[in-house]
């Protein structure tokens, strides 16, 4: 199924008004998956009382679009940027492991491109949860951004330095974040050194800008689901779950209450438990586990069709529902498995999740070729983490920076490994 085939189905489907038949047996208990098949009427009024655009773009993961699109519904406009800001929480980790490996790799080298480096790689740690004081100590006093560093190392925000520098204007666009902005200079670099007689080039890339734009959708987010938090869309009936890797609004409760990624506990209507099962970095109990809930949800989507309406039946199997939430399980999944330093499971959740034939899109959520690419990194497959990232590039473009450290990293492992090669 392609891109234009899923909206038109979309657009077509919106308004069927079809009842559900009735049946002796019970139906399996799939959430918003049951509810589309067995009651399209419910999925048509949503269409007809929301924002038809805004639901294909969230169908497409298209989450600025569909965020966009419903800026008359704020709960549901909340939807799309909660999807932003878990998409730029994966990016800035990544960001921050990228950047410390890189610069580690050249200090170990003794080809640290110049003194100043080091307040980027204090940045990428400290703006992404990882120590970032003992980089910050190494910024020389007369250094342009030893503000920044010795803000680090007072313990505070990077973005609230007071620099007399080129960093500046920088910083001010981290310390209030604006979407547009904060794009819009990432695709440019931070600092760049002309190369000089004994030195190449250098250019260093802005390591924050995901976690700026992480707190600029998470600010946007709270606005609009306002004090209850994600508790809000519990009363969204049909709205609060579509597309949505939670099924029911109890698995997004008790996600919520345990400050598990949401969706965790909707694999127990399929037999999986919520939290990771296996005690060690095992990817063959990570295949299994993924082979029993395909089983599982295979065999419930067969039941569901049997007693869907054919309008249910056609939403169900032309939108490709049972596969979007699976891709979106196996999504949660592998995040709860990079929590716990498993990459290995983690790298085995996304590969059988992602669709390799696919781009980006309704088959392919951005998250899990992120977290595809963090696993392979920590697991030494470089080259393979930068091929994964560059199929986001049009999606993301913002990743432009984080793709070059990635580059730079995999040409000084390349050195390692064979004197003078650039290839891994």
């Amino acid at each position: 199924m392609r891109v234009r085939l899923l909206a038109v189905a979309l657009w077509a489907l919106a308004g069927c008004t079809a009842e559900s038949p009735e049946f002796d047996s019970p139906l399996p208990q799939m959430g918003w998956l049951t509810t589309v098949s067995q009651q399209p009427d419910r999925f048509g009024s949503l269409m007809e009382g929301s924002s038809r655009d805004g639901w294909v773009a969230l169908h497409q993961n298209n989450y600025q679009g569909a965020a966009t699109a419903f800026a008359k519904h704020p709960l549901f406009r909340a939807r799309a940027t909660s999807e932003l800001v878990a998409l730029q929480e994966d990016l800035a980790w990544l960001s921050g492991v990228a950047n410390v490996e890189l610069y580690t790799a050249w200090q170990e080298r003794s080809s640290m491109p110049s003194s100043g480096a080091s307040v980027i790689v204090a940045m990428a740690a400290s703006c992404s949860g990882l120590e970032a004081k003992s980089w910050a100590g190494k910024v020389h006093k007369d250094d342009p951004g030893h503000g920044i560093a010795a803000t680090i190392l007072d313990g505070r925000p990077y973005f609230e330095a007071a620099v007399d520098s080129p960093l500046a204007e920088r910083l001010r666009l981290h310390a209030t974040p604006e979407a547009t902005a904060l794009i819009a200079a990432s695709l440019s670099p931070l600092i760049a050194l002309p190369a000089t007689a004994d030195t190449p080039e250098h250019r260093f890339w802005d390591p924050c800008v995901h976690d700026a734009l992480r707190r600029y959708w998470e600010q946007a987010t709270q606005a609009d689901l306002g004090p209850q938090g994600v508790a809000a869309w519990e009363g969204q009936e049909l709205g609060g779950r579509l597309f949505a890797p939670w099924l029911t609004s109890a698995h997004l409760q008790q996600d919520n209450a345990a400050q598990r990624p949401l969706g965790a506990s909707s694999g127990v209507a399929l037999g999986i438990t919520a939290e990771l099962t296996s005690t060690f970095d095992d990817a063959q109990a990570a295949r299994e586990e993924s082979r029993l809930l395909t089983a599982a949800l295979d065999e419930a989507m067969i039941q569901l069709q049997a007693a869907a309406s054919t309008d249910g039946k056609a939403l169900l199997l032309d939108l490709g529902l049972a596969e979007q939430w699976r891709q979106r399980w196996h999504l949660v999944r592998a995040r709860q498995a990079l929590d716990a330093g498993r990459h290995r499971q983690a790298l085995a959740y996304t590969d059988l999740g992602r669709q390799f034939s696919e781009p980006v899109g309704p088959l392919n959520p951005p998250g899990l070729l992120v977290v595809s690419a963090h696993a392979q990194l920590k697991l030494g497959h470089t080259r393979e983490a930068l091929d994964t990232l560059h199929s986001l590039r049009k999606t993301v473009p913002e990743i432009v920076g984080l793709i070059e450290v990635i580059g730079d990293l995999a040409v000084l492992q390349g050195l390692d490994r064979t004197g003078d090669s650039k290839e891994n």
